[in-house]
């Protein structure tokens, strides 16, 4: 089996119809995005693609919403 190193998601953004990201460590830090974080969200959406963000909070989905 062949292994390869992704420079950023593009390239493998045309293999699949959708995303599952973690919130907290991926996205961001719990204070401010992470870098590249905003710009990996834009460019799937702009792809068509679907995303799921996961989080391990405790906190409600609505006050974790609002915070992203």
């Amino acid at each position: 089996m062949l292994s390869k190193t992704l420079k950023s998601v593009g390239d493998i953004a045309q293999t699949y119809r959708g995303f599952i990201l973690d919130q907290y460590g991926v996205l961001h830090n719990g204070k401010e995005a992470l870098p590249g974080g905003p710009e990996c969200v834009s460019y799937l959406l702009d792809q068509g693609k679907k995303i799921v963000v996961l989080s391990n909070s405790s906190r409600r989905a609505s006050v974790t919403a609002q915070r992203l």
